[in-house]
């Protein structure tokens, strides 16, 4: 029997609407919008209401469940518990052996910088869905800095002298020190850049700090988010554009305003 509510709700879900998304299941308390709210609060980056929805989920369908084990991943994965996130990755790849799990699997084993067995599982996953499923783009260490260097060249002079305040540092993945431990939603395992420091009115103000205004660009994310080199050079342009923004001050939408998104 169909569910208008549930497949409003995952249409929004995936057309990456979960405030909708979760507006569609509201007041119901059966499992399965319990499942569909745990996934729009992931997404909205709501961890401490996620895992309550998750619960109720998990307690509905069992711990067997393998939507339960994929949300408990993914909710591990986000709230940093890396070893957590990668039992039931491991867990998903035994019983279903999906190119979906096993890409998620191989973000799990990238964060422990296990990059050998991380692009097993990416070929596999490949071998298993070439078109669901490619292989990511790679540069070498030289490309993808000569891809840094001409975007900072094309910026406006405007934004080229700004940026001459903030280092810009290429990381392979998202690491544990840029993390905030109340709130470790703010830095995603596969984000692709990271603003992290003082903004440049506050540096033009004299305010502090220890550590030097930073833009992260992190290499291994961005190769995995495109599937060709022609992309993979237009996201990292894009992506260091649109941190730059966030160390001018702007946000979301002023970033997108001044061409910098």
């Amino acid at each position: 029997m169909s569910d208008p509510q549930l497949e409003r709700g995952t249409e929004a879900l995936d057309a990456g609407k979960p405030e909708q998304a979760l507006a569609a299941v509201e007041g119901r308390t059966d499992p399965d919008a319990h499942l569909l709210a745990t996934w729009a609060l992931i997404d909205l980056g709501e961890l401490a209401s996620a895992r309550e929805r998750y619960d109720a989920a998990r307690e509905g369908l069992g711990v067997e469940n393998v939507d339960v084990i994929w949300l408990g991943a993914e909710l591990a994965l986000r709230g940093w518990d890396v070893e957590g996130a990668k039992r039931g990755f491991e867990q998903l790849v035994a019983a279903t052996g999906a190119p979906a799990f096993l890409d998620r699997l191989s973000l799990c084993l990238e964060l422990e910088e296990d990059w050998t067995a991380a692009e097993a599982l990416l070929e596999r996953a490949s071998r298993a869905d070439p078109t669901g499923s490619p292989l990511p783009a790679r540069f070498d260490e030289a490309a993808f800095d000569a891809v840094v260097a001409q975007a900072v060249q094309d910026l406006a002079p405007r934004f080229r002298e700004a940026l001459d305040q903030c280092r810009v540092v290429v990381e392979p993945m998202p690491f544990r020190d840029l993390i905030d431990d109340e709130h470790p939603e703010w830095v995603p395992p596969d984000l692709l850049g990271l603003f992290h420091g003082l903004t440049l009115e506050e540096l033009s103000e004299g305010d502090g700090g220890e550590l030097p205004s930073s833009i992260y660009l992190f290499q291994r994310n961005l190769e995995r988010a495109c599937v060709d080199r022609e992309a993979l050079a237009e996201e990292i342009r894009i992506t260091l554009y649109h941190e730059l923004g966030h160390f001018l001050g702007l946000d979301e939408d002023e970033v997108d305003a001044m061409g910098l998104g």
